[in-house]
């Protein structure tokens, strides 16, 4: 059997578009459009001219042999005219050569046949056919020759390009070789007896001398770093003829792979004269990788990790230190996966402004900075106390994990400190109580903080105008042991820099200049890079920048905020911010706004109190008289109150104010891609009320309980139905959850019967509610109502609740209790009347 032959289906024309119909090419058509190039008729020319040439001695009675000394003339022009078209240079002398043969045989050729010619008349049948014959055979030979032509000049310019390099190569090593000779001996005059210039190289910033170690008695890396200065002034010296001013700053050792091997970087050049600009555009990537801040003086980026990293920077008023800040934190924001705390006591204003300033001007919904403190000492304790709250919690829920990863719904805190010292030496007695109860003040609170941070996937930098080790405070020997980047600029004194970057005794910051900066990478090696920041400063360069990295700026889970202190809940008030509103006011002529919504965290920890079916006063029946309680249900309802507290400040910071189901449906409605209308299941789904992996009548059944929840006490917010599904805008979730943790009532389904709610009561019998909210007790006394209030005595709030709440003091009688043995207190339902009367 033959196999079936495979046939190939042609291609359909596609949908809009009409199949091209062929056409046959004929013979008259390939003939117009035929464009030959016009040295391939030359040797049709060649014979036209040869034949009219015979023709002139029988013309004018001249003998043949005329034709042969035209021929040879004839000869010689054609052999000079193809030496010089096709010369050696251009095509090579391998073509040169048969061009030239070709020339001389069709000379030779072209002159035998003028004289034969000449003899029997051109008209002769066989002069004819030796000439057709004669224009046959050299024409092929032609058409070879000129087809190889361009390819032949193609491989001779490759040549003669290989030869210019492989000329410019030996002459630069030769250079080199003579140049590294020369520095050799520089290498004796400077007490490096022994160590060899084997090359050098030219460099964007001047000269590279790569340094080969002697074999007896190495001097090593050390040795030659100690040699720098005199090497410095030895190169200066000789430098001085060609007008190039060396300064000692600008000759730098560096190591390489080998331990024998090392450089001599010598800046010729002032690469950092003119600030560099701020490359925008970049693309939004992770705070797990590198940033770059600015460029190396060869101008490669300087590429540091932030993540899980300290740092500290010196420099004096003017080096460039807030330049560089400003690089850090551009190059923070324009992730997805980190936000930015930032602090300081000195020139706070003129910081945050600008970074602040879309916000301001209602170009943004939102800082781009997540929380800003100063310039008082004591706010930026606050945030550091928050920041040091926050780390032990991420370290704390690491478990078998090693270190916290960050993302874009968990995003880690890259927290920045300006004028350090001021705060951690200056304001050492401000303290504050941390979470853990310790008193401390700055310096104690930033050297626990970097010595747990990093696990945490924090970062800290301190920028500072001193070096010393007291600068930052009573800790600051045993802080600096954990900030492994360091980064000088241009400083006072020289002991400054020396102190900041570790094992370099021989830098001079007093000697740089143009904003140049020394960066240290590791303490543990000794080896400080100069570069220069990116320019970036003021509102202009700032601005835009900040609106555009506002865009994919990450919020804290709520549940963390949840656990932070109300100073981070306040943060954007404007009574803890006066300078920056006065700034917005005057350089911007903005009023400061309202919360931004990614900042409306909840500052009520207290869930609803009250019955929800609690009559009023002219529902309620007559009173019946009241049994007097045992000690025994005194002790009961006491014990019942203090589980019932604990278990209410639990929820509270699980939850936050808004309870077990608000809680996470504003996260998901702060989210960027939240919908506009959410069904009630979906939102169900999305925020963790039921299984994602249950079946579609599970998620039904919980958006169902969903509705009737919302729709109750305390939202009231009853749900709309779209396309068959129940559920809510966006919008309106937010109102009602802003309304509630304002305070403001809502609309209830039964307006006779007034909700209370703890916004709605005023202090401290809010908070007794709250903690008494389903208590079967029928009194309690105001020492138990102090203990759960807090921070009031029995008597304070015995005249509080008689003077705010017309609730006296009630004495019930006992069993067995006569006189002044009976406790005092309030009875639960008077309690929760006084909340009635009050809402």
């Amino acid at each position: 059997m033959t196999a079936p032959t495979e046939t190939r289906a042609k291609p359909r024309p596609r949908g809009g578009e009409v199949a091209p119909v062929p056409t046959k090419r004929t013979p008259r058509d390939a003939i117009r459009t035929w464009n030959p190039h016009p040295g391939w008729f030359v040797p049709l020319m060649v014979g036209v001219v040869l034949y009219n040439l015979a023709a002139l001695p029988v013309w004018a009675g001249l003998s043949p042999w005329v034709m042969a000394l035209v021929g040879m003339i004839g000869t010689a022009v054609l052999t000079v005219a193809a030496h010089r078209r096709f010369n050696a240079d251009d095509y090579g002398r391998a073509h040169n050569r048969r061009v030239l043969v070709l020339s001389l045989v069709t000379g030779a050729v072209a002159s035998a046949w003028l004289v034969f010619a000449a003899i029997v008349r051109p008209t002769d049948m066989i002069a004819l056919g030796l000439l057709a014959l004669a224009l046959v055979a050299v024409g092929a030979v032609f058409a070879l020759v000129r087809s190889q032509a361009p390819k032949q000049k193609q491989q001779q310019q490759q040549v003669k390009e290989q030869f210019s390099l492989e000329q410019a190569e030996q002459h630069k090593e030769y250079i080199e070789e003579r140049t590294a000779a020369q520095h050799s001996d520089l290498m004796a005059q400077a007490g490096l007896e022994g160590v060899k210039v084997i090359k050098r190289e030219e460099t964007v910033f001047g000269f590279r001398l790569t340094l080969r170690d002697r074999t007896n008695k190495p001097v090593k890396y050390a040795g030659i770093q100690g040699a720098v200065g005199s090497l410095a002034s030895i190169l200066s010296a000789e430098l001085e003829g060609d007008g190039i001013e060396l300064g000692e700053q600008h000759v730098r050792a560096e190591e390489t792979g080998s331990a024998h091997l090392f450089h001599i970087n010598v800046r010729t050049k002032d690469v950092f004269k003119m600030p560099i600009d701020y490359p925008l555009g970049q693309p939004v990537g992770s705070i797990r990788n590198t940033v770059a801040p600015g460029l190396y003086e060869d101008l490669a980026q300087v590429l540091i990790t932030i993540l899980a990293m300290n740092g500290i920077m010196v420099g004096a008023t003017g080096s460039g230190k807030t330049v560089f800040l400003n690089n850090l934190i551009a190059a923070v924001t324009r992730t997805n996966d980190a936000v930015v705390w930032l602090g300081a006591t000195k020139k706070f204003t003129p910081l945050v402004l600008p970074w602040l300033a879309p916000w301001l001007l209602g170009k943004t919904n939102r800082p781009l900075i997540d929380y800003v403190a100063g310039p008082e000492p004591y706010r930026v304790l606050e945030m550091l106390a928050d920041f040091y709250k926050l780390v032990c919690e991420r370290n704390d829920e690491l478990g078998a994990e090693s270190k916290f990863t960050p993302s874009p719904q968990d995003p880690a805190v890259i927290t920045f400190i300006d004028e350090a010292s001021d705060l951690l030496d200056r304001h050492s007695d401000v303290k504050i109580l941390t979470h853990e109860g310790n008193e401390w003040n700055a310096s104690r609170l930033v050297d626990a903080i970097m010595a747990i941070n990093r696990a945490a996937g924090s970062g800290m930098w301190l920028l500072t105008q001193q070096g010393l080790i007291d600068a930052f405070g009573p800790y600051g020997t045993m802080l600096r042991r954990n900030a492994v980047l360091r980064v000088a600029g241009q400083t006072t004194t020289d002991y400054d820099g020396t102190a900041t970057l570790v094992g370099l005794d021989n830098v001079r910051t007093t000697r740089l200049r143009n904003y140049e900066l020394l960066i240290q990478a590791n303490v543990e090696r000794p080896r400080a890079v100069p570069f220069k920041a990116f320019y970036l400063d003021g509102l202009d360069l700032i601005g835009p920048l900040a609106e555009v990295n506002t865009a994919h700026k990450p919020v804290l889970p709520m549940a963390l905020k949840m656990k932070l202190s109300k100073a981070y809940q306040d943060r954007w008030s404007a009574e803890r911010l006066p300078s920056v509103v006065k700034a917005a006011k005057k350089d911007l002529g903005v009023d400061w706004p309202a919360r931004p919504h990614d900042t409306q965290t909840p500052v009520s920890s207290e869930p609803p109190v009250g019955d929800t079916n609690e009559k009023t006063e002219a529902q309620k029946p007559e009173a019946k008289p009241t049994r007097t309680a045992t000690k025994e249900e005194v002790r009961s309802m006491t014990q019942q109150a203090h589980t019932k507290m604990q278990n209410a400040i639990e929820a509270m910071e699980m939850y936050g104010p808004l309870g077990r189901t608000m809680a996470p449906i504003m996260e998901v409605l702060l989210a960027e891609d939240c919908p506009e209308f959410t069904p009630a299941w979906m939102l169900a789904v999305v925020s963790g009320l039921t299984p994602r992996d249950a079946e579609k009548s599970v998620w039904l059944a919980a958006g169902d309980d969903l509705v009737k929840e919302i729709a109750g006490a305390p939202w009231y917010l009853e749900a709309e139905e779209r396309a068959g599904d129940k559920g809510w805008t966006r919008q309106a979730l937010l109102d009602r959850m802003k309304e509630f943790l304002k305070g403001e009532p809502a609309a209830s389904a039964t307006p006779s019967v007034p909700e209370q709610r703890p916004a709605q009561v005023r202090e401290p019998l809010r908070t007794l509610l709250a903690a008494l909210e389903g208590d079967d007790r029928q009194f309690i006394t105001s020492t138990e109502a102090a203990q759960i209030v807090g921070n009031i005595s029995a008597a304070e709030l015995q005249r509080v609740m008689e003077g705010e709440f017309d609730l006296p003091v009630q004495r019930p009688r006992l069993d067995g209790d006569e006189g002044e043995s009976r406790p005092r207190g309030w009875f639960l339902a008077d309690l929760r009347r006084a909340a009635i009367r009050a809402a």
